[in-house]
């Protein structure tokens, strides 16, 4: 902390007296990297903790049941949802080809 200080009170000087043609570029750019690395592990123990946890009232065994179960439903959303888009495309590709061969004919 103290070194901050000083680096920003150097900066501060570097303005007042224009030494400094970009002032505060390198320290914010320590925090700027600082921050970009602390996100990323935060994220990583939020997830370690949450796979780790139990939902509250809930033992381990029936909390992993839970996750599949829910896993599962997304999955077959997804599924669900590919195959209707799918079989509308279909339907569109077809619609143009009846149209085409009415056409020629």
């Amino acid at each position: 902390m103290v070194i901050v200080v000083l680096w920003i009170a150097a900066e501060i000087i570097a303005v007042v007296h224009r030494w400094d043609s970009y002032p505060f570029i390198l320290v914010d750019l320590r925090f700027s990297t600082h921050a970009a690395y602390a996100a990323g592990l935060i994220l990583l123990s939020q997830i370690r903790q949450a796979d780790t946890d139990p939902p509250r009232g809930l033992t381990a065994d029936t909390s992993a049941a839970a996750l599949r179960r829910i896993r599962r439903r997304a999955c077959a959303r997804t599924l669900r949802q590919a195959a209707v888009e799918l079989l509308s495309e279909v339907r569109r590709v077809d619609r143009r080809i009846a149209e085409a061969t009415a056409t020629r004919r």
